[in-house]
């Protein structure tokens, strides 16, 4: 990866609009940072509280070899917002292009996003909670979203609705950020992991399918038979795309519920219960997955970017709650997608 961000602005095509140098340098950046979870455990892991009020400074981290930039919400905010202002700095921009931090208040722990300014039109951008879309070529939500989405996140977090008191902000439609993640090359042909996704639901629903991938099963619980199908597959899919660049934690963990709620029947979502644990697996950030069905519960455990995730017995779960080593830290049953 690329961590200098100077190097990343010379490369942005001139013949680009503001927004969309504005976009592809929220792409970029969407690349480089991972959410730090140490962070939200601070006090178990011994971690200083202050890793939330550190600056996040480009020159820092221009070096790096590889692995993501491990940052909270508001240094990642900051990297966005930084890298968007050189491009005024460094004259890439046409207009009069400002970016600044949004949410933030001294001495509070809030959850930060990045306002961005181009003459007399204000555009809200979440780069946090799109880390794991960039990472995975899906369809971005928070680049300047739509009046749905903002009116969310102003009732979720009531510094960034202050902040944004009297400031109109544009949304972007679905059709035309297409356009330009064409252009900026994200999503060649016009074709997003959604897509894929998408199909993927689709085949897992034809009858042929089901009678040559579920073989072995009683009839009379074939419904379960199906379901535990799918999720195998899942977690055997995400396994197999682990990479050099693979996904950290906390991305992975979103990617892997995004897959589950996409590819799954309305009737499997509503008689079967997903519930991640946040967990520390010999010392290292893993999650452990809780699937409650009707007749049972499945376990499904992240053992590193070698081993991807892997189904486990109650058994097996049980020696691992026995292990010093293993420590659950949250119920995080509503992460956001």
């Amino acid at each position: 990866m690329n961590f200098n961000i100077n190097e990343i602005i010379s490369q942005i095509p001139e013949d680009m609009s503001d927004i969309e140098k504005i976009r592809d340098i929220y792409l970029k950046c969407g690349e480089l940072f991972t959410y730090n979870r140490d962070y939200i455990y601070s006090d178990l892991l011994g971690v200083s509280g202050d890793l939330y009020e550190e600056q996040f400074n480009w020159l820092i981290v221009q070096n790096r070899k590889n692995g993501r930039i491990k940052a909270t919400c508001n240094q990642i905010a900051t990297g966005c917002t930084d890298a968007i202002n050189r491009l005024r700095i460094e004259g890439k921009t046409k207009g009069n292009v400002i970016a600044r931090n949004i949410g933030y208040v001294e001495g509070e722990e809030a959850h930060v996003a990045t306002l961005v300014s181009i003459d007399d039109k204000n555009y809200f951008l979440d780069l946090y909670k799109d880390l794991y879309k960039i990472q995975r070529g899906l369809e971005t939500k928070y680049f300047a979203p739509s009046k749905t989405i903002l009116d969310k996140e102003k009732n979720s977090h009531e510094f960034i609705k202050e902040q944004l008191e009297g400031i109109e902000c544009e949304t972007i439609s679905e059709e035309e950020l297409k356009r330009i993640d064409q252009k900026c090359g994200y999503c060649r042909n016009g074709v997003y992991m959604d897509d894929a996704l998408e199909m993927l639901r689709k085949e897992m629903q034809d009858e042929e399918n089901i009678k040559q991938y579920v073989k072995d099963f009683d009839k009379s619980n074939r419904d379960e038979a199906i379901f535990k199908w799918k999720i195998d597959f899942i977690c055997k899919y995400l396994m197999n795309n682990q990479g050099e660049n693979s996904l950290d934690i906390n991305e992975m963990t979103k990617y892997f519920m995004k897959t589950y709620y996409t590819i799954l029947t309305q009737d499997e979502i509503n008689g079967n219960i997903l519930i991640p644990i946040d967990i520390h697996f010999k010392g290292e950030p893993s999650v452990l997955f809780n699937i409650y069905m009707r007749r049972g519960t499945m376990y499904y455990i992240y053992k590193g970017k070698e081993k991807g995730f892997e189904r486990i017995s109650e058994e097996e779960l049980f020696k691992l709650e026995s292990n010093e080593n293993r420590d659950v830290k949250y119920d995080s049953e509503g992460i956001e997608q």
